[in-house]
């Protein structure tokens, strides 16, 4: 019964999820569901379609290149530059092209490097959503800019980022623990001075 309903539900689901509402919540109310009812079309919905995105950790001596969200989910946070794959396109290369697209940032797909491939089921809150995360190093002169779908840019301390959106401050560790291997005199995250090794999932 609610798979044959799940076009009608849809449009609240993703109503709730681009206003940062509770999508459940809204199901329940929209549509008279009892609360495990909304649970069940949330779960469906969530995982009807996978997303693959690309996300950049953009290195400028010891700072990260971060953007500011300038929409739901998480608007207002920063974030690492990055988003969705277009038909055909290589990961690599929509890496580079939203590095520049949301910063103003150029670089070569060539010259990105692979951090991992990020998978947790509950990362983004609109859906599955698969990340495949990249590091890529820029001159000490390089500048930045806000673009498209970002509403500031900052450079922060790669070690201490500070508290980012969906599940950047684990990325942005893996790319800096590839610099502590590079680079053994690199600075000590204070708020973690035991370097984890990164499991990509």
């Amino acid at each position: 019964m609610i798979a044959k309903r799940l076009p009608g539900y849809r449009d609240t689901y993703q109503h709730a999820i681009a206003t940062d509402q509770d999508p459940a919540a809204e199901l329940a109310r929209e549509h008279l569901l009892p609360t495990a009812a909304a649970a069940e079309v949330v779960t469906l919905l969530a995982t009807e379609n996978t997303r693959i995105t690309a996300d950049v950790v953009c290195i400028r001596g010891g700072d990260v290149l971060l953007i500011e969200r300038g929409w739901p989910p998480h608007k207002g946070s920063l974030a690492l530059p990055g988003g969705h794959l277009d038909p055909g396109e290589y990961s690599h290369d929509a890496a580079a092209r939203e590095l520049l697209e949301e910063t103003g940032v150029e670089v070569s797909p060539g010259d990105l490097t692979f951090v991992g491939l990020y998978a947790r089921p509950d990362r983004d809150p609109r859906g599955r959503y698969i990340s495949a995360a990249y590091t890529v190093t820029v001159p000490a002169d390089t500048t930045a800019r806000a673009g498209t779908d970002a509403a500031a840019v900052q450079w922060v301390p790669l070690h201490a980022p500070g508290e980012l959106a969906f599940d950047h401050n684990e990325i942005v560790r893996a790319a800096w623990q590839q610099q502590l291997a590079a680079h053994p005199a690199a600075p000590t995250s204070p708020a973690d001075d035991t370097p984890r090794l990164h499991t990509a999932h």
